[in-house]
């Protein structure tokens, strides 16, 4: 396994201000899915000052951004900080963060507009997405446009709201790096397609299990939820493009542990045509 030129940085945030850990032990295991339930995130940081430790008891933390890679830096999560423990491992302090993705909005927005007949699906997710202050919007597809047939209340907890609407248009939606993503189960994102493969940092053989094909890499940020994968393997009978629904991601910045392992479904997907490219 490649074990140099792994590059990562990590910020944690307090009203515009950022706490940089690039130099101390930092480990991470995160997974993300196209579920609406916030992707968790856990991360262990080695040997913080006293001083750091004592802020991040005292909450004065909110928030964590990590960026990982090799040559290339790359943001791999953004996340609100919901629990923080501190233990001791022989002389080393660790502290550990659990993270996930848009839940503060996920757990305490909530929506009371009146909306008028004639109002367009694209105005019910802006009315959502306006009771969410941390969240902003990402690829949103519609394929079936409606308007509301008469004035519609819209009261209670914003992510039932999204759930209602993405039930209407046959869609999947998360947040996803502190972004609202709602896609249908039959389209892929805009990005470019990725190509995993021995060369590009394919680990082993692709698995087929129940929910999908399981591919293990190296730690590549470019992979998204809802992103498509051009696969290239022996296996010439599984080779094709794939829809990615789910990716693990592990990282330790001084042990072995640095993979993606993504799991992807071959369903007849839609997107824009992309520029194939390989693990950066």
């Amino acid at each position: 396994m490649r074990l140099y030129g792994r590059r990562y940085r990590l910020e944690l945030s307090k009203a515009g201000e950022y706490l940089v850990v690039e130099k101390l032990r930092v480990a991470f295991e995160l997974t993300k899915s196209a579920d609406s339930t916030p992707n968790q995130i856990r991360v262990r940081i080695w040997n913080l000052s006293r001083e750091r430790i004592d802020q991040l008891l005292r909450g004065d933390f909110q928030s964590a951004r990590l960026w990982a890679g090799y040559e290339e830096l790359r943001l791999l999560f953004l996340a609100d900080i919901i629990k923080i423990g501190v233990k001791r491992e022989d002389m080393d302090w660790i502290v550990e963060l659990e993270c996930g993705d848009g839940d503060r909005d996920y757990h305490q927005s909530y929506v009371s507009q009146t909306l008028s007949a004639g109002t367009s699906s694209e105005r019910l997710v802006g009315a959502a997405l306006a009771s969410m202050p941390n969240t902003s919007l990402g690829q949103l597809e519609l394929p079936r446009p409606q308007r509301l047939p008469r004035a519609r209340v819209l009261f209670g907890a914003t992510r039932d709201v999204l759930s209602d609407l993405a039930g209407w248009q046959d869609a999947n939606w998360s947040i996803q790096d502190g972004q609202l993503q709602i896609l249908p189960y039959d389209r892929v994102l805009d990005d470019e397609l990725i190509l995993l493969s021995e060369e590009t940092g394919m680990l082993g053989s692709p698995q087929l299990g129940d929910d999908g094909l399981t591919i293990t890499c190296l730690l590549n940020p470019a992979l998204r939820v809802g992103g498509q994968v051009r696969l290239e393997s022996r296996l010439d009978w599984l080779n094709g493009d794939y829809k990615i629904v789910r990716i693990h991601y592990q990282g330790d910045a001084l042990e072995q542990h640095w993979k993606s392992t993504v799991t992807v479904v071959n369903q007849q997907v839609r997107g824009k045509p992309g520029k194939e490219r390989g693990d950066d």
